[in-house]
């Protein structure tokens, strides 16, 4: 019998995020910076509607790393939550 939610990618995802989650909790206040970057969205080398451009997330990327972002969950795009 299947039961919703405990397939094998289910399963590890969520671990993946429980250990995230407990990761950001534990380093709020190191200088170690543990983000997490959960993308909703697909990826392409050209743009296109429904696509992202991967210089444009790389771009992201780099804003994260290099800025004050610390111990933060962050959804792109904001708004559809993974």
């Amino acid at each position: 019998m299947l039961l919703p939610g405990t397939g094998l990618l289910v399963v590890a995802v969520r671990a993946q995020y429980a250990l995230a989650d407990v990761l950001r909790q534990e380093l709020a206040a190191d200088p170690i910076r543990f983000n997490e970057l959960r993308i909703a969205a697909r990826i392409e080398r050209t743009p296109r509607p429904g696509v992202i451009a991967s210089e444009t997330l790389g771009a992201v990327f780099v804003d994260i790393m290099t800025g004050d972002v610390r111990s933060e969950l962050i959804r792109y795009p904001a708004t559809p939550p993974l």
